[in-house]
């Protein structure tokens, strides 16, 4: 009799502790989901902040090329740009350290080159400032994606 209650006892206490260990284990498949709710969440808003700052700049960019002068439309961009380099340095001020200071002066410096190579194709014209401003509003919008998607 002895045994049959020993073991009897031993069966229900391992049941038993199985059974807090599956209910352990469901709460952290419950965090878990929930963590990668929350990551997606997160991934998400920063995704729809990028979505509906693209679709503000493309707008002015836009409202710029339907300007009816070449000044007009230069300034326009040019402005935005200006606009869009203020956004990036409020961004990267939170990101002072050595490293990202480096890839930022290279960023810069490949921003001047690519952008004097675009507007070199109008050859010294009138199409030159326009190429060029929009050349670094396209850069600027590319660069702010990035500060904001992986820092």
């Amino acid at each position: 009799m002895k045994l049959v209650l020993s073991l009897l006892l031993t069966t229900t206490m391992s049941m038993s502790l199985h059974a807090n260990i599956e209910t352990n284990y469901s709460d952290l498949e419950t965090f878990d989901r929930s963590y990668q709710d929350i990551k997606s969440e997160i991934i998400s808003e920063d995704f729809f902040k990028n979505e509906k700052r693209n679709l503000i700049i493309n707008n002015i960019r836009n409202q710029c090329h339907n300007n009816d002068t070449n000044i007009g439309m230069i300034t326009c961009l040019s402005d935005l740009a200006d606009d869009m380099s203020s956004q990036i340095n409020l961004s990267i001020k939170k990101h002072m350290d050595a490293k990202f200071n480096k890839s930022y002066v290279a960023w810069q410096s490949y921003v001047v080159a690519q952008c004097q190579s675009i507007s070199s194709i109008a050859d010294g014209g009138s199409l030159g400032p326009k190429l060029y401003a929009e050349c670094l509003t396209n850069l600027y919008q590319d660069y702010l994606n990035l500060l904001n998607t992986m820092y």
